[in-house]
């Protein structure tokens, strides 16, 4: 296994050429956001994703992952009113994938 990181992210590149990547992307609840991974991958197989950082008050937005490419993703929200938006909060996130 071969370990790597940044600012915001860390990797691990397995010996079958699978990696993993965790990383935290700051956010605004009610905007739209496309988010680039910071590592290149050949191929997406797997992503997951929570917003549990930042903001913790009343709201009424659930965060959508959408777009999903070998490049990134966009984040949305689904809304039920306005309670909440233009907080910021901290997305993480993580994927596997065929390395580059």
């Amino acid at each position: 296994m071969t370990p790597g990181a940044g600012a915001g992210y860390y990797w691990r590149k397995y010996a079958d050429a699978m990696i993993e990547l965790f990383a935290s992307e700051d956010v605004v609840m009610g905007s739209n956001k496309n988010v680039i991974f910071p590592i290149n991958i050949k191929e997406m197989i797997f992503i997951t994703a929570n917003d549990i950082g930042g903001y913790n008050g009343g709201n009424a937005y659930t965060v959508r992952i959408s777009n999903v490419t070998n490049t990134g993703f966009l984040v949305s929200w689904d809304r039920f009113n306005e309670n909440g938006i233009w907080n910021k909060k901290t997305l993480y996130y993580h994927i596997i994938a065929k390395s580059a």
